[in-house]
């Protein structure tokens, strides 16, 4: 799955610091968890290739909307905030709307999903990661849905990036056998190329994503005694968890493994 619009988590991080890891942990994270999900709507539903979704950032108080073209396997992020601005964004929005169809009703539909609990029963072991393990979202981009060489140049300055997404945007809803789609295609291309190369991200902290994950599953508090077992001692953990002693790639490998932190390379 191709996500492009990422200037928008940039911007927004750069603004606001303490948002950094959530939002950088959420790329990494896109292509496992969104993207795979959309692929499997669109095997239920093979008739709708455009999907619009949201995204709640663990525990978090941000939140992402984003849009998915099921046919090109792209996602664009259409907006990043908090859950109190997307009140706003999406108040303002419905308003848009009213202006241009008055006579349009808004409605609600409600789906019920049966979920089946995993067998506890069931032992996972525990297993070294490897190398391969590593997300693809760690690894350089595979060559776009057009071939580069169908791409006589890319982006050069952020005005004509800009141009290129705002035009990517009003094609989404292209069609896969139309010239518009075929145009959407290129674009997307050449945007993942421009945003790969010219539109900076912080480096994830290993401690840092270590710690969020742990606090979304409420083991800030109270450890797991198995973890503390793996690792070594409690106070060991505490020494691990407050950074005064350097993460090791043994305890690394431990708490990866343990919080399935599955985008993460190990690199001591």
């Amino acid at each position: 799955m191709y996500l492009i619009a990422k200037n928008k988590i940039a911007n927004y991080i750069q603004q606001y610091p303490e948002a950094q890891t959530n939002f950088l942990v959420w790329l990494k994270q896109f292509p496992y968890r969104e993207g795979k999900r959309s692929l499997n709507d669109s095997k239920e539903f093979p008739a709708q290739w455009n999907i619009t979704g949201e995204s709640q950032l663990g525990n978090t108080h941000y939140k992402i909307r984003f849009r998915t073209n099921l046919f090109f396997k792209t996602t664009y992020i259409e907006w990043v905030g908090t859950i109190a601005e997307f009140g706003v964004y999406m108040e303002n929005e419905r308003k848009k709307m009213l202006a241009l169809y008055p006579d349009m009703k808004v409605g609600h539909v409600v789906t019920m999903v049966p979920l089946t609990p995993p067998d506890f029963n069931k032992i996972v072991k525990s297993r070294k990661i490897k190398q391969t393990d590593i997300a693809v979202a760690d690894q350089p981009h595979a060559p776009g849905i057009v071939s580069d060489r169908a791409i006589d140049f890319i982006f050069k300055t952020t005005a004509e990036y800009e141009a290129g997404l705002a035009r990517a945007i009003i094609l989404f809803d292209a069609g896969p056998t139309t010239p518009e789609g075929l145009e959407l295609a290129t674009l997307v291309t050449r945007l993942i190329h421009y945003e790969d190369r010219f539109i900076p991200f912080p480096k994830l902290d290993p401690l840092a994503v270590i710690k969020l994950k742990m606090r979304e599953r409420g083991m800030v508090d109270q450890y797991p005694l198995d973890l503390i077992k793996l690792i070594g001692s409690k106070e060991e953990l505490d020494q691990f968890l407050t950074g005064d002693k350097p993460l090791t790639e043994q305890a690394l490998n431990v708490f990866y493994n343990y919080l399935k932190i599955n985008f993460m390379s190990i690199e001591v």
